[in-house]
């Protein structure tokens, strides 16, 4: 026994980027369910059907397994049970999607970004009908923020960030935690040069190897304090301004380095539809105060279960779908 609803067996699609890189995309879609309802004419039988599509996506140094796993509760579960059909890709360069950074593999920011609006034309494609959703966590969220900012679709209805933030010194207030990043990302950049990708897995800092493109990026960030594209021409953190969907940036008390909380929040501060929810706070709802997960724990670990269903509730809520 288990408990937790099982996901159904996915569909893997194929997406061909502009470039022609090859995206990998699972797909699970929530099983109808026919349910007894009392009407004029006494009982009848409503089929619950599904409510909308949400595109989900990972974190960097990782794949689409911290999201979805057969043999236990993961958010993307708690999502399908809720009676969204998800979207899950590997993004390129990760897991279904190589090569490998390891193989040859590069890309950057500016790819990952590009990507997410494949992602959305794949699920406006299968679910024409239905509302589309975006739900990220650490780069897939900046990813999807950075595209939505470029292109607020009337189509793309809720966006929900989890343990978002961007290593600027602009978004960071405490100066120790700052030069601690720093101090941290140096290695890294000179071990990159040096072996031509960011080996990941072999610094056992995550599963999944990062391209020397988007390593580079990512430091430019810090650098320049800027949070933008590789040729300095398109602003994300100003593009922010631009997203008219609602937007529920989800955090953590327990998150102290990757995306504290304070950082995040300056962060989406230019979002006009902008709501927080900061996991481990005396004012976050109900049982939520006690959650206090680390940056993966916020979609690996099982007590962030009851997180996720939040969210789910959130994202039915926007759609105006009741519970």
């Amino acid at each position: 026994m288990t408990d937790f609803e099982a996901l159904p067996s996915p569909v893997l699609h194929s997406v061909a980027a502009l470039d022609g890189w090859l995206l990998r995309v699972w797909d699970f879609s929530p099983a109808p369910i026919r349910e007894g309802r009392e009407g004029r004419d006494g009982p009848g039988i409503e089929e619950r059907r599904t409510v909308g599509v949400i595109v989900a996506g990972h974190a960097m140094m990782a794949d689409s397994r911290t999201l979805c796993r057969p043999e236990r509760a993961t958010i993307v579960s708690v999502l399908v049970a809720a009676g969204f059909r998800v979207l899950v890709p590997d993004l390129r360069g990760h897991g279904e999607s190589g090569p490998p950074a390891s193989r040859g593999g590069d890309w950057n920011m500016d790819d990952l970004v590009g990507d997410v609006g494949h992602y959305v034309d794949l699920a406006r494609s299968l679910e024409p009908e239905l509302p589309v959703m975006l739900l990220g966590h650490s780069v897939f969220a900046h990813a999807a923020l950075a595209w939505l900012g470029q292109n607020p679709d009337p189509s793309v209805r809720a966006l929900v960030a989890m343990s978002c933030a961007i290593w600027n010194r602009r978004f960071e207030p405490l100066r120790w935690r700052w030069w601690l990043k720093r101090l941290l990302i140096w290695p890294t950049v000179l071990i990159t040069e040096l072996v031509g990708y960011m080996p990941a897995r072999l610094l056992r800092l995550g599963s999944a190897d990062e391209a020397r493109s988007f390593w580079r990026q990512f430091h430019g960030f810090m650098r320049r304090d800027r949070w933008d594209s590789k040729d300095g021409k398109i602003d994300y953190f100003a593009n922010l301004e631009h997203i008219r969907a609602p937007v529920l940036h989800v955090m953590s008390e327990g998150d102290r380095l990757y995306a504290p909380p304070t950082t995040c929040a300056r962060l989406s501060a230019p979002i006009n539809h902008r709501e927080l929810l900061v996991l481990g706070r005396d004012d976050a709802p109900g049982d939520l105060a006690r959650l206090r997960p680390d940056h993966m724990g916020m979609v690996t670990s099982a007590k962030s279960k009851l997180a996720w269903h939040w969210v789910a509730g959130w994202l039915r809520r926007k759609l105006g779908v009741a519970d």
